[in-house]
């Protein structure tokens, strides 16, 4: 989806089907017929931050020491609470005020082996309505192995709905596809959208993460210089250029499209067919 969209967005000039997908996403004022002015600069940073995950390349298992971004599907449940006599952010001075083991749920300190990460507080996916999930609290190197400063570790979650975490092709065959009105809402439960999610909060991209369930409502109403900082403004827009491939567009309907209803294609016409 990212490298789609980064080629859409390169030479600043949209298809007609795609232009108020990204209107709509990024409250950007539209400029001619397929282009956008862009008054606030939102079209740069939006650009870098989907060529940047274009770019990012799966390595080796052999190398996964080395790798700046772990991905796991085991619901968060590498994470361990951190042992009372190791260090921690709060003690890090030899000032331990509460042990570990008898702070709040909310407070407690828990640390992924694998990864060699820190978080404060119930991991994410252990909480009810999350889809997924981003860490990059290193801990500290010694007495643990160096990492990359930039790690960061993914988590998908699991979730109740029997189509998390599906392909495209695996809900066209599933008729998914065939339901009357299809809202774009329905559709934040595919792994792509997931993932695209959870990498732009990742070094270098940094945008702010929605970690609960987020709804086409909770995107369309930000200001341009925030839609531009959160992360599922990119998911959406990411969504709506692989749904283009699959011959699937936002509604042209002003209410429609503010509701995240999606139309099917229609052939273009061919106006020089001369054929009997």
């Amino acid at each position: 989806m990212a490298k789609i969209a980064y080629e859409h967005l390169r030479t600043d000039v949209f298809p007609p089907d795609l232009l108020p997908a990204f209107l709509r996403v990024f409250n950007t004022s539209p400029y001619g017929a397929n282009r956008m002015r862009d008054v606030m600069g939102i079209v740069r940073p939006v650009k870098q931050t989907y060529k940047a995950i274009s770019m990012l390349q799966p390595i080796p298992r052999s190398a996964w020491d080395y790798a700046d971004t772990h991905i796991y599907c085991d619901d968060d449940d590498r994470w361990k609470p951190q042992d009372d006599d190791k260090v921690s952010p709060d003690n890090a001075l030899g000032m331990v005020m509460v042990p570990n083991s008898q702070r709040r749920p909310d407070k407690k300190v828990y640390e992924d082996e694998s990864s060699s990460l820190l978080t404060i507080g119930t991991p994410t996916c252990r909480l009810p309505d999350m889809i997924a999930a981003t860490y990059r609290k290193v801990r500290p190197s010694p007495p643990y192995r160096e990492v990359p400063s930039g790690r960061s570790a993914i988590t998908i979650c699991k979730v109740r709905d029997k189509y998390a975490s599906a392909t495209m092709e695996a809900l066209k065959l599933l008729g998914y596809f065939s339901i009357p009105e299809l809202g774009i809402d329905e559709l934040t439960q595919l792994l792509s959208f997931r993932l695209l999610h959870e990498l732009t909060a990742t070094e270098p991209m940094n945008r702010i993460p929605d970690e609960r369930a987020i709804t086409w409502q909770d995107v369309i109403w930000k200001h341009p210089t925030e839609a531009v900082m959160r992360s599922a403004n990119y998911a959406f827009f990411g969504l709506l250029v692989l749904l283009d491939e699959w011959d699937y567009l936002l509604s042209n309907d002003h209410a429609e499209s503010m509701q995240g209803i999606l139309d099917v294609k229609r052939p273009e016409s061919d106006d020089n067919d001369d054929s009997d």
